[in-house]
């Protein structure tokens, strides 16, 4: 008899190989950028918060991010887009 498919495994290969990885890995990475360097979850803070902790910190948090192996492009696009989603 035959082992079954590996269905969950080829995900994570598909994933691992795809833009979707690289995209979820970013914003895992902003994430856990913001939580270790601003002590605060991005769930359990008010919106000014956010705001006036980015508005003063761009450029380290960018520099965190390019330090983490992520590309100019990638960074400055999802970046572009969390700033689109904070001017809500």
């Amino acid at each position: 008899m035959g082992t079954w498919f590996d269905m969950e495994g080829f995900k994570n290969f598909y994933f691992a190989k795809s833009k979707y990885s690289k995209k979820k890995k970013i914003v895992d990475d902003f994430e856990a950028v913001w939580n270790e360097n601003f002590h605060s979850s991005l769930y359990k803070i008010a919106r000014s918060g956010v705001i006036s902790r980015w508005n003063n910190n761009q450029q380290f948090i960018n520099d965190k991010l390019l330090g983490k192996g992520h590309t100019i492009a990638g960074v400055n696009g999802m970046l572009k887009l969390f700033v689109e989603w904070v001017n809500k």
